[in-house]
């Protein structure tokens, strides 16, 4: 269903365009929404298999395997009869995607796990920067998802609707001075400057980087507080979602609505939810 959700393109507000599921399943330090590629893991558990007859594991129906299967032949070197039942030629084909993995498990006296399994056959992606930002325990999670389409430039911007034949016309619906693309939303458009800066001006945050992917590494190598940075992460996240309901309420409501109701909705939004889910540790400076 998630990934039906993720690739029809039907969420009412974001509207995605598709996603690799690899990336999607990657873990959310690597770009992903932290799902399991179910394949990849019935793969890995039935590695719980090869890898209890490699190691001749104490129980019956391994010693039944060897006796009956085997006959002292050496487990990576056998094939499975073609008359052989479909599980037990399906544990034949996967010992040849996890020998490695066990083999060096052996070498060192470990025990395998399906989630050793998982990772090792799934190659997960390098960290990105933004993670903790996108996914900051302050933000809430629409917020999130969000931010996270934009990240990936994945919300159906104009730019490309037009670029895939769906619309003929790309001006930005709030300035229309320019193509409508994520790069121009946030925070190039006029009026997404104005919420942007009114924000700037309410954190007291001094900073005069205008685009996202800039503002979210600001934020990741700031010197400020570990709070403030989930803060300042949770107000991004709530401007931008603001912005892009806006957007779509223009769009398909025929609604304009006034960059000071948008900050006031992302300072609302805001507030609630760090009151919510204030840490009971923290400095009087945070708090204030």
């Amino acid at each position: 269903m998630c990934k039906a959700f993720l690739w029809s393109g039907q969420a009412s507000l974001a509207g995605p365009g598709r996603i690799a599921w690899n990336s999607v399943c990657q873990s959310k330090k690597a770009s992903g929404l932290g799902f399991k590629n179910s394949l990849i893991w019935i793969i890995a558990a039935i590695g719980k298999h090869v890898w209890a007859v490699a190691e001749k594991k104490d129980n019956l129906w391994v010693k039944w395997f060897h006796h009956d299967y085997l006959k002292q032949e050496d487990w990576w070197n056998y094939s499975a009869p073609i008359n052989s039942s479909w599980y037990w030629r399906k544990i034949d084909e996967v010992k040849g995607k996890l020998r490695s993995l066990i083999e060096r498990l052996h070498v060192h006296k470990e025990d395998y796990h399906i989630s050793k399994g998982y990772v090792y056959i799934h190659s997960p992606l390098d960290k990105v920067y933004w993670g903790k930002e996108v996914w900051g325990r302050l933000n809430t999670p629409k917020h999130s998802f969000i931010l996270w389409l934009a990240i990936h430039n994945r919300l159906n911007t104009k730019d490309r609707l037009k670029r895939h034949g769906v619309i003929d016309q790309s001006d930005c619906l709030f300035c229309g001075e320019a193509e409508e693309s994520c790069e121009h939303l946030f925070f190039n458009c006029h009026f997404s400057l104005n919420c942007y800066q009114q924000i700037l001006q309410w954190l007291n945050w001094r900073t005069k980087l205008t685009t996202l992917k800039k503002v979210i590494r600001w934020i990741e190598r700031a010197s400020s507080s570990s709070f403030q940075k989930l803060v300042f992460s949770a107000v991004i996240a709530a401007l931008l979602y603001n912005i892009w309901k806006a957007r779509n309420d223009t769009l398909w409501l025929g609604k304009s609505m006034q960059p000071e109701l948008i900050v006031h909705n992302t300072k609302v939004s805001v507030k609630n939810r760090i009151s919510y889910s204030l840490p009971k540790k923290i400095s009087q400076q945070d708090r204030n």
